[in-house]
């Protein structure tokens, strides 16, 4: 008799560390297979970085730096300065905003030092980068 219970004892002490072990194992492959930044946002966060020229105002321009930051001029003088953030997901400035990898939405996010942010869609980046502002219609267009 009592070698069942040791018997039953070790079995489930056996079947305890199984579940533990396994659900650790789990856990870590889970986590190296989660998602990653879709193919898309990659491409946008490389093709942006240039210097883009306003459409409307040739003074007008956007340089997008590999370090995260853009810088606004307008003629030869710097006008601003901006961290920027490439993404899709919402909200974007406190607006709810589609996100989907199928049809590959995507969001410039400026951020000025002062901390005022401003949000647009990304219509396209390529020869032209093509923005509309988030929660108008306002299109702006720059060539590089």
């Amino acid at each position: 008799m009592k070698f069942k219970k040791t018997i039953t004892s070790a079995l489930l002490i056996a079947f305890i560390l199984m579940l533990t072990f396994g659900y650790s194992k789990y856990r870590e492959i889970k986590y190296f297979f989660s998602p990653q930044t879709p193919q898309y946002l990659v491409d946008e966060q490389t093709n942006i970085i240039a210097t883009w020229i306003s459409e409307d105002d040739s003074n007008y321009k956007l340089e997008f730096k590999n370090d995260g930051t853009c810088i606004e001029y307008y003629g030869s003088f710097v006008s601003g300065t901006f961290n920027y953030n490439i993404s899709n997901t919402t909200p974007q400035c406190s607006i709810s905003v589609l996100v989907d990898q199928e049809q590959e939405t995507s969001y410039l996010q400026l951020v000025s030092s002062d901390g005022s942010t401003y949000c647009y869609e990304i219509n396209g980046v390529g020869e032209l980068l093509s923005l509309t502002k988030v929660g108008t219609a306002e299109l702006s267009v720059f060539f590089k």
